[in-house]
């Protein structure tokens, strides 16, 4: 497993109908890399599935001794966060 700063850029709208395909490239990322940066500063538009995805990313993280961290949080990303009392996901390591 690679110990290296690996980066994950996800960018325009991710939600219900994208979560599956943004699941399975941080499952093979996390199955690869042991330092997982997540950008997503090109983010468009997000919903409550994507917070969850990024829950069970952090808990995976955690479980498998793995550093997962969120890098430029678009402004969508961050207003559906405050609104459902998740901020400190985006802000946590």
């Amino acid at each position: 497993m690679s110990e290296q700063k690996f980066t994950i850029s996800f960018s325009n709208d991710c939600c219900i109908y994208e979560v599956s395909v943004l699941q399975a490239q941080l499952s093979e990322a996390f199955n690869q890399h042991s330092n997982i940066t997540l950008n997503l500063e090109n983010v468009d538009y997000c919903d409550a599935s994507f917070l969850q995805l990024l829950l069970s990313a952090h808990k995976q993280a955690s479980l498998n001794d793995i550093k997962f961290s969120i890098e430029s949080p678009a402004e969508c990303v961050c207003q559906l966060a405050n609104n459902l009392a998740f901020s400190e996901l985006l802000y946590s390591d």
